[in-house]
């Protein structure tokens, strides 16, 4: 592997029950769950203009699309962090020019920046998005000492954030 001499090292761990958080307000706005639960409640407005014989069908496809939708936010988050332990590690993240590197007590990978679909950021994280609903989750608290070159990483590895609050 290239060596990153010029990687931008970030330390952190997280809160208890702050990765939850977090990735649940990634999956609500990155994935749209509101908007798939608002086209849920749609399809069963809709159902009752639909043929009698095929209304069960309908609900039942709605309520198990709400399911999910529901369970990807409330229920996936919890189960994960519980299920992982070095989601209550101390993190350290090198984001080098070839890729991004992480390590914590029982864990290290590395994966190349084109395993990134793009990023985003709010007040309280910055996202990178691995496609299939998955993000490396870095608390804004991780940036104080050197947030405009980590901005300045992502933007040169994974172009302008998908949106920025």
């Amino acid at each position: 592997m290239p060596d990153d001499a010029d990687g931008i090292v970030l330390a952190f761990e997280y809160a208890p029950g702050e990765w939850v958080r977090l990735t649940r307000r990634f999956r609500f706005r990155f994935l749209s769950v509101a908007r798939d639960l608002v086209v849920t409640v749609l399809m069963v407005a809709l159902t009752l203009f639909a043929p009698a014989q095929w209304r069960v069908a309908l609900l039942a496809a709605c309520a198990g699309y709400a399911a999910i939708a529901c369970a990807s936010v409330l229920v996936w988050p919890v189960w994960w962090e519980r299920r992982i332990p070095y989601l209550r590690e101390r993190y350290r993240l090198e984001l080098g020019h070839d890729a991004l590197a992480f390590s914590t007590a029982s864990v290290s990978s590395r994966l190349p920046w084109s395993y990134y679909r793009g990023w985003a950021r709010d007040r309280q994280a910055l996202y990178l998005w691995m496609g299939r609903g998955q993000a490396t989750v870095i608390r804004s608290r991780a940036l104080v000492s050197n947030e405009a070159a980590v901005l300045d990483r992502l933007r040169s590895k994974l172009g302008e954030p998908r949106w920025s609050a």
